[in-house]
């Protein structure tokens, strides 16, 4: 957790207006993107900083997966050399510190990062490498004698703690893309299992809400987190697209519908997506994942109620809200000024969130 980057008190309100305000939404990604990379990479370290102002502490990996993949929306929306040689940059770094770790969904995450830098660069070792680390989960993280009534499902860690939405869903989707890309059925396989045990003992049938994690008694934990209907959500697209099977995009729609209804914050622009006062930490991170595959539902589904303003007010609350205009920087809550401190983790989860508006309003003209 980056507990060293907790936000002090600030008073409520919105800041001052100003003329950046009203740039037009490439330009907003772009400085989103470069404020990312001035205040957050460290280059003696070549990685980035776990807060800023930086104490000099590294990211951890999952938030250095997520910071490559916020460089990814930028590569991609743009086409900019800058952000492709920056892309390269961050996979070398990595590929000198190494790859895999003790917690399967943040291989997982870095294995989506991977397979978009592939689609991106035509690299075959990107594809190889988010190959390797899927593989690991597969044979490393699979259990079908815990937990509970119904055994099955993926751990979240080597210490085998509990199974986690991320742990699970995340996978899933990067087996539906490496399936995708390679034509093995194993990938289609893993991807189908595992989303399908997760669907069935981990989602409430009534609501449409995710549970976080499973402990080894049991016990399933409800914690509200964006990015556990996010993940799912994504699962579930990544699935249809690689199947064509109408169920998958309608359980999709499902889960949107609880993450639109019950995970946000009402705001001058419209309801935007929220994890709480308390969130922090890891936290930070969640919304921009959540936007991310709610952005790629409404590509699929634009006439789903709610969800184009959701993220037409995510954007805007985060560009006039929740920005420093000073910095650069983006506070964690989107319906709020910013702190004097802040987290890549909140930097990255703007600049997603900035990047993909861009790239929408770039696909629709």
């Amino acid at each position: 957790m980056l507990a060293g980057c907790a936000l002090p008190a600030v008073p409520a309100g919105p800041p001052a207006a100003e003329p950046a305000a009203a740039l037009e939404s490439q330009a907003r990604a772009d400085a989103a993107t470069e404020a990312l990379v001035a205040r957050f990479w460290m280059a003696d370290a070549s990685d980035f900083a776990e807060c800023w102002p930086s104490s000099g502490r590294p990211t951890g990996y999952w938030t250095y997966a997520q910071a490559l993949d916020a460089v990814l929306d930028a590569a991609e929306r743009s086409g900019e050399a800058r952000w492709v040689d920056l892309v390269r940059t961050m996979i070398d770094a990595q590929d000198r510190r190494g790859w895999l770790r003790d917690y399967f969904d943040d291989e997982s995450w870095m294995a989506l990062a991977l397979l978009r830098a592939h689609d991106l660069t035509g690299d075959p070792d990107h594809l190889a490498r988010a190959a390797a680390l899927v593989d690991d989960v597969a044979w490393n993280a699979a259990d079908a004698t815990c937990c509970g009534a119904t055994p099955g499902g993926l751990w979240w860690d080597r210490a085998h703690t509990q199974k986690a939405t991320a742990s699970n869903a995340v996978p899933a989707i990067a087996a539906a893309r490496l399936y995708e890309r390679t034509g093995e059925w194993r990938w289609l396989d893993l991807a189908r299992g595992t989303y399908g045990w997760w669907l069935e003992n981990m989602v409430d049938g009534a609501t449409g809400q995710v549970a976080d994690h499973v402990l080894p008694s049991g016990e399933k934990v409800w914690w509200r987190f964006s990015y556990d209907g996010g993940a799912m959500i994504g699962a579930a697209l990544a699935l249809h697209r690689a199947t064509g099977e109408a169920a998958y995009l309608a359980d999709a729609r499902r889960l949107a519908a609880f993450l639109v209804a019950e995970q946000t914050r009402p705001t001058p622009f419209g309801n935007v997506l929220f994890d709480g006062a308390s969130c922090s930490g890891d936290c930070d991170q969640f919304k921009g994942i959540a936007h991310r595959y709610l952005a790629a539902l409404a590509a699929a589904e634009p006439e789903l109620p709610g969800l184009s303003a959701l993220l037409h007010a995510d954007a805007e609350a985060v560009w006039t809200l929740a920005r420093d205009p000073a910095t650069g920087t983006f506070g964690v809550d989107w319906g709020a000024p910013p702190g004097t401190r802040t987290s890549l983790a909140a930097q990255t989860s703007a600049a997603m969130v900035l990047n993909l508006a861009a790239s929408a309003e770039r696909a629709a003209r």
